[in-house]
């Protein structure tokens, strides 16, 4: 008991010294806060209604149309480029923040709960990332979102791509070269086991903006394994 006690002590003590702070504003995190803060969750822009049902108003759903056979698709967020949530991604995929995928992570679990059309889902996959992107990051971040969702969920998270070709920069491309950029630029994981009786995954990844990357991977997954499969995003950037 003293050693516990004296442990809450030094936690105390190292929390006022160096208090958490949130990553979009750096203001000082207040309980319950963890992560972000009220003021920056609040300017976040969910994705509206429509885009949460499987109907012509999904604009999320629309970008697999004619180009990958997609069950059905949907973001958490708006991501509006210069707002709050384009600073957490970033610290997300490039400073380091890994402990922000366990807070989106457990948003988009919430998200995938309530939703209807993922019922049907069996285990959920990521999108994969190249050798170097790992290298520099040290973590590939949809994995990580991925992992927390199968940890909320109770699902299996599974690492059924890879990605063999390496591919430019998406940046400043058109919607229609990114999509011929990523053409069979993904394959089945050699070393990939599938659970028995799954046939429906949930590919999950940061942000979803043209789609090209989402439709590279749902195709691969459609042909190589004959799944259905379903798409879920934390961020849906509007172009």
């Amino acid at each position: 008991m003293l050693r516990i006690n004296k442990f809450r002590m030094l936690k105390q003590i190292l929390t006022f010294i160096y208090p958490k702070l949130c990553y979009a504003c750096d203001r000082e995190l207040r309980h319950p806060e963890t992560h972000v803060c009220l003021h920056c969750q609040e300017d976040i822009p969910v994705l509206s209604e429509e885009h949460q049902h499987h109907n012509n108003e999904n604009r999320v759903l629309q970008l697999f149309w004619g180009k990958s056979e997609v069950d059905y698709a949907t973001s958490c967020f708006l991501y509006v480029k210069g707002e709050k949530l384009q600073t957490l991604i970033h610290e997300l995929k490039y400073k380091g923040a890994q402990d922000l995928a366990k807070y989106f992570g457990k948003i988009m679990s919430d998200h995938f709960a309530k939703n209807e059309n993922f019922k049907e889902v069996k285990a959920i996959c990521y999108v994969p990332s190249n050798k170097q992107k790992i290298k520099n990051r040290g973590y590939n971040q949809a994995e990580k979102l991925a992992s927390v969702i199968s940890s909320q969920t109770s699902l299996p998270c599974l690492n059924l791509l890879i990605k063999k070709k390496e591919t430019d920069s998406q940046t400043s491309k058109s919607v229609h070269d990114r999509h011929l950029n990523l053409d069979k630029s993904f394959s089945i994981n050699p070393k990939s086991k599938l659970p028995t009786h799954c046939d429906h995954v949930l590919l999950i990844d940061d942000v979803i903006t043209s789609g090209a990357t989402l439709n590279a991977c749902a195709n691969t997954l459609r042909k190589q394994l004959n799944l259905k499969v379903s798409v879920l995003t934390l961020a849906f950037r509007d172009i």
